[in-house]
This record gives C-alpha cells, sequence and structure tokens, in this order.
C-alpha cells in the first residue's frame, strides 16, 4: 500500500518542516510559537516514523488520519505567516494567545492519531499490538468507525492467523449486526481489503433487509472499480441479493436497478472477459424479477444483439 499512502504522508511532512521553519523565523509570540514548536516535532516524527512504515499502512484509515493532521499544519503555517512585526498590537496579542492554544490542542489530538494508527499497523516483534486506553480523538464522535479502521488495519497486516480469523469474525459480525458497518467497510476498503470485505457482504445479503438499500447502492458504484477481481466479486455479491433464494429478492432487485447498475452491466455484458457471464446472469436475474422496470427490458434487448462466442 506504499505507493497510494506515500505521497500523502511526504507532502504531510514536507508542510511539519515549513512549519517548524516559519517558527523559527517568527518575530512576534516566540514564547507561544516556541511551545507549538515542540507539539510540531513531536508530530512531525510521528509522520516520519509512518512514512518509514507506509507499507504497512492500511489506505483508509492512513487518508483519514493524514488529512486531518495536514489541516491542523496548514492552519499553523497559515497564522505563523502573519507573525510579522508591523502585526503586532493588542488586539491581535489576544487572537494569538487564544490561536496558539487552539493549535496545542489541535496538534496533541493528531500526535494520538498517528501514534494509534503506528501502533494497529506496525505491531512488535510477537505480533501483538499494544493495548492503548480510549478513543483516538478522530473517533470519539464515530466509535463505531474507530474499531471498524481498527479490525481493518489488523486484518491488513495479517500478522498472526489467530489474530486474522478473529478480526474476520469480528467484521462478519458487525457486517452482519449492523448495515452502517457494511457500508462503511466497503466504502473505506482498499483493492487488498475489498475483496474479502465484498464477499463477506455477499454471503450476508440474505440478512439484510429491503429498506437497507445503502449497502446495493455501495455494492453498485463498485461496478465501476478498475481492479477486475474487485469488478467481479460485486456482481457475484449483487446476484446473492437478487437471487430467488434470497426473501427479499425483488426489493433487491428493484433497489439495484434505481441505484443505476443495468446500464453498467451491459457494457460489462460486452467485454470480452471472465466478467461477461456473471454480469449477464445477474441482469437475467433482475430482469425476471422486476420485468416492469422500462430500463432492464431496453438493456436486454441491447444484450441479445451483443455477439457471444
Amino acid at each position: 500500500m506504499a505507493d497510494t499512502v506515500k505521497p500523502i504522508l511526504i507532502s504531510a511532512v514536507d508542510l511539519g518542516v515549513r512549519v517548524i521553519q516559519a517558527s523559527n523565523e517568527a518575530k512576534v509570540f516566540k514564547k507561544e510559537w516556541d511551545v507549538v514548536k515542540i507539539k510540531v516535532q513531536k508530530l512531525l516524527e510521528l509522520l516520519e516514523k509512518a512514512l518509514t512504515a507506509s507499507s504497512n499502512l492500511c489506505e483508509f484509515p492512513t487518508r483519514h488520519i493524514i488529512s486531518i493532521a495536514e489541516a491542523v499544519l496548514q492552519k499553523s503555517l497559515a497564522v505563523l505567516d502573519k507573525c510579522t512585526p508591523k502585526l503586532r498590537n493588542r488586539v491581535l496579542t489576544i487572537i494569538r494567545v487564544s490561536t496558539s492554544q487552539k493549535m496545542l490542542v489541535r496538534l496533541e489530538r493528531s500526535i494520538i492519531n498517528v501514534s494509534w494508527l503506528l501502533n494497529v499497523s506496525t505491531p512488535s516483534h510477537d505480533g501483538k499490538h499494544e493495548q492503548l486506553t480510549g478513543l483516538p480523538p478522530f473517533a470519539i464522535r464515530d466509535p463505531t468507525l474507530f474499531l471498524i479502521y481498527e479490525l481493518m488495519a489488523i486484518l491488513y497486516t495479517g500478522t498472526l492467523d489467530d489474530d486474522a480469523c478473529e478480526t474476520a469474525r469480528s467484521l462478519r459480525s458487525m457486517a452482519s449486526d449492523n448495515p452502517r458497518c457494511a457500508e462503511i467497510m466497503i466504502q473505506n476498503g482498499d483493492t487488498v481489503l475489498l475483496i474479502p470485505y465484498i464477499t463477506l457482504i455477499g454471503n450476508l445479503a440474505r440478512s439484510f433487509r429491503a429498506s437497507d438499500t445503502s449497502m446495493i447502492e455501495q455494492l453498485v458504484k463498485l461496478l465501476g472499480h478498475r481492479d477486475p477481481e474487485v469488478l467481479r466479486e460485486a456482481i457475484v455479491a449483487l446476484t446473492k441479493f437478487a437471487s430467488p433464494c434470497n426473501y427479499f429478492h425483488i426489493d433487491h432487485s428493484r433497489a439495484i436497478v434505481e441505484a443505476g447498475a443495468a446500464r453498467r452491466l451491459i457494457e460489462l455484458s460486452s467485454l470480452g472477459c471472465e466478467i461477461r457471464i456473471p454480469a449477464l446472469e445477474l441482469l437475467i436475474c433482475i430482469a425476471v424479477h422486476v420485468p416492469e422496470k422500462e430500463q432492464v427490458m431496453e438493456v436486454l434487448e441491447c444484450a441479445s444483439k451483443q455477439p457471444f462466442e
């Protein structure tokens, strides 16, 4: 995963270096900015460690956490740029003290976030992860996201078979009990993790209610994925939603059509690859269940004109 997360880590490290340089050049409020500089240096050390370990980092937790850190560093740099002698006055002094305190809080939160990311992504030599207490700041408002990110990171590193099996069971349980968890997994899984996630969702297709259309919408979006394996698994999973074995197959078939899958499926069915047959099978399946949908019949008419070998 180094190829996808390394550029954003390099950008964050460069930004941290610029903030430290700017704090050294600041002409006013040196005392406040010296304190901020210490926090920035600590964050920069962690970002450099993350850059070194980039091949072990799961993409979406990394993107989320580093984007927060970058925003904090950008804000710090923007304020530092204003610290020139001509701006020295009482009003701005009041603003500066307040702003520097906010910067310290935000930097400390980012330090905790990146520390958590490194902990779950780079276990110790015995394959165990250090136990950290409490939620990292990025997850305070959404503990579910934190738990899924943690399980994703552990599954991605896959240091111990027992850990991987236990993590997979936990993800399966969460996806089965809460459709939103399943949706987060699909939205945030990188290519390495998407395939097992999609397979998991497909196997749980019969547990989703007719009203759980958001999961189907996420799977339909994957019909445009560039990876053929992810694409094929998405088609197979959608077929399990539309299968007559599924009690809500008619409702799910309607949801698949309404999510815009029909046109994309005809495009896939015209390709000369292994995706062609699964795409046609799904098309036929939803056509049988929702024949009143005009776009489905149009698509099948186009499919009937396709040459097959």
